[in-house]
């Protein structure tokens, strides 16, 4: 299992108003890499309870390879 790995990026700006409102904008973008998730599969597999072959849910944390987000905010107060 690799650790995550991440790069982010923010810029915002804000104008305040004569009458106490508010204009503001902010973009991100985020570049992750090794993101860890949990996988979960079925494995047929003999618990040794003498009751032969069973299948199983089995959950694991693993390594995801790439992500990237970006988005845009905006809001307006009055």
């Amino acid at each position: 299992l690799q650790p995550r790995k991440a790069l982010g990026l923010d810029f915002s700006a804000e104008y305040y108003t004569n009458n106490d409102g508010l204009i503001s904008i902010g973009v991100f973008y985020k570049d992750i890499k090794d993101e860890i998730f949990t996988l979960t599969s079925i494995e047929t597999i003999d618990l040794g309870l003498n009751r032969g072959l069973e299948d199983v849910q089995v959950s694991q944390p693993t390594n995801a390879q790439s992500a990237t987000i970006f988005g845009i905010e905006a809001a307006v107060q009055q």
